[in-house]
């Protein structure tokens, strides 16, 4: 699976070209995975040469987007610091509309004199998947009652958590519940990234304990021969995607998708996950706040 490593910025204004005598600023693009669609961005900015952060002095930031094939993007999203721990980032929410590299231009003025910098951001195909805003798909996912609360029937995490296995997907669904759908696995890693979604999971967990989590196996499943460990079905492969995992269009684990409580998708992620661009994304649809000090 091709790595997804992207970057951007925050408020997005029309912006003249920077001055040749403007200080420097460091823009470093926290939120790692953009899709076509809104998007919630994560940035840090910093002085060039004093290192000191723009977020913990609240400065006021305006960026200029230019697409792929040139055109630029104008508008004023809602920009804020999000707070994480032992830092603050800026945060907005940001409409991409096409695929490809688009060159972030971020000015600032610092105690009255102007700054300005730069990033990339690339923004990825959806991969199958379905497209931000769209209604998630549903799925009847196993819970702990169909495993009659033996869990490691259907979950090859070696330290399953209840709260992952209470809901199926279309119970939160139906229930308009703000949820976290995770496709992951520790039984069958065909790469390396699999099994690290559901880990991170596990933190995030610690910290909303009021949001509604939901893991699923993504392949088919079954008991092996010892009793205790799950194994692909049929044994030996070759895997084959559970009904659920095709239709969200997955073609290989891990995935993580956040879904708001008018059960569209607002965030999805792949591969290897930035622990930072998923608690902003949770925050953004559910009023719980991390119990360890962290959010906005």
């Amino acid at each position: 699976m091709r790595a997804l490593w992207l970057a951007l910025g925050v408020m997005l204004l029309p912006l003249p070209a920077a001055a040749a005598d403007d200080m420097q600023l460091d823009v470093i693009l926290d939120s790692t995975q953009h899709w076509v669609g809104t998007n919630d961005v994560l940035m840090s900015v910093y002085e060039t040469g004093t290192g000191a952060a723009l977020a913990d002095r609240d400065v006021r930031l305006t960026v200029r987007l230019t697409g792929p094939h040139g055109s630029t993007l104008r508008s004023e999203p809602a920009i804020e610091r999000f707070a994480t721990y032992g830092r603050r980032l800026y945060r907005a929410r940001v409409p991409l509309d096409t695929v490809g590299a688009w060159t972030v231009e971020v000015s600032a003025e610092v105690d009255g004199v102007p700054h300005s910098g730069s990033a990339i951001l690339d923004v990825f195909d959806d991969l199958g998947t379905p497209p931000l805003g769209s209604l998630a798909p549903s799925g009847e996912t196993p819970t702990m009652r169909d495993a009659h609360s033996l869990m490691h029937h259907i979950s090859s995490d070696p330290e399953p958590l209840t709260a992952f296995y209470t809901w199926s997907l279309d119970d939160a669904l139906a229930q308009g519940q703000p949820t976290v759908f995770v496709l992951d696995s520790y039984a069958f890693r065909p790469n390396a990234a699999c099994g690290g979604a559901l880990g991170i999971l596990h933190e995030v967990f610690i910290d909303y304990p009021g949001i509604t989590i939901i893991h699923a196996e993504p392949w088919h499943m079954a008991m092996g021969r010892d009793g205790h460990m799950l194994e692909l079905d049929p044994p030996g492969g070759p895997a084959v995607l559970t009904d659920y995992a095709e239709a969200w269009g997955i073609t290989e684990p891990p995935w993580v998708f956040v879904i708001d409580r008018d059960g569209r998708l607002h965030a999805k992620f792949t591969g290897v996950i930035g622990s930072d661009e998923l608690r902003a994304a949770i925050t953004s649809v559910t009023p719980w706040r991390p119990v360890g000090g962290g959010g906005t």
